[in-house]
């Protein structure tokens, strides 16, 4: 069976998402929709390419990736097909597909713009119920990517942080809010796996426990360990670390050992 995912900021009051599930349907009634988040902060195209990069890679072969964060609606920008050696990835080109770019070593590229794999009449305000959605139909029923539109060499791009050494630190910093209130950063755990002395900071604050699950945590207390993404991330045994540290993305984190 195929799959296509959707990603969005549209939420699930509207029915913006329920018109492309039909839509898709309409097209291919065969295929398993699969929601990937619908509560990405309205136009944030950072956190979209963050949900994004950590859940496509569990998917199977040939899953249709479709992502709607578009604050350039109706603009001048492109949308696009990203083709990699496991899947295809339909988003507007604002640098969505960061993440994703910098995760694969080989991809293709192609504009989506035959009107064949659209709906007729086109909305300006709705690309992604009147060409994502139909397009990315197409693409799971059979492979319709070289007729999408003309081969790009490159797409936008978003500034990605990088967390960097110096010394004997590693700076870094939180680039996701889970629903639980976790601080998700920017460092890798191989970093903590070598250095198994480091010591976690965050905004001056030192984070003296460590452990390998939330279980191991006392109450009340912050902790680090590595999450489920490889990364390392603060948290709050049954509580929430944002609420009691009030730090908000962007914040900045440092590792340091002797």
């Amino acid at each position: 069976m195929s799959v296509i995912t959707l990603t969005t900021d549209f939420g699930t009051k509207d029915p913006y998402v329920a018109s492309m599930k039909g839509v898709i349907l309409g097209v291919n009634s065969g295929v398993s929709i699969v929601d990937g988040s619908h509560d990405i902060p309205p136009g944030d195209v950072r956190e979209a390419a963050f949900v994004l990069e950590t859940f496509y890679s569990y998917f199977p072969k040939g899953t249709v990736h479709v992502i709607v964060v578009d604050p350039g609606v109706g603009g001048e920008r492109k949308l696009l097909c990203l083709k990699t050696r496991k899947a295809f990835f339909l988003a507007p080109d604002n640098g969505v597909l960061t993440a994703v770019m910098r995760k694969e070593d080989r991809y293709e590229l192609r504009e989506v713009s035959n009107a064949r794999f659209f709906l007729n009449p086109v909305s300006a305000t709705f690309h992604g119920r009147d060409k994502l959605a139909p397009a990315a139909a197409y693409l799971s029923r059979s492979n319709v990517f070289a007729q999408l539109g003309p081969v790009l060499k490159n797409a936008a791009r978003i500034p990605w942080p990088e967390a960097r050494a110096d010394r004997n630190q590693i700076l870094g910093e939180i680039i996701h809010l889970d629903r639980f209130g976790n601080l998700i950063t920017n460092i890798s755990g191989k970093d903590v796996r070598n250095r198994p002395k480091a010591e976690m900071w965050l905004a001056g604050r030192k984070i003296s426990r460590w452990g390998t699950h939330y279980a191991q945590g006392e109450k009340g207390v912050l902790m680090s360990l590595i999450g489920s993404g490889g990364r390392v991330e603060i948290g709050l045994p049954n509580g929430s670390a944002a609420a009691k540290t009030h730090v908000r993305v962007g914040e900045k984190v440092v590792l340091k050992w002797r």
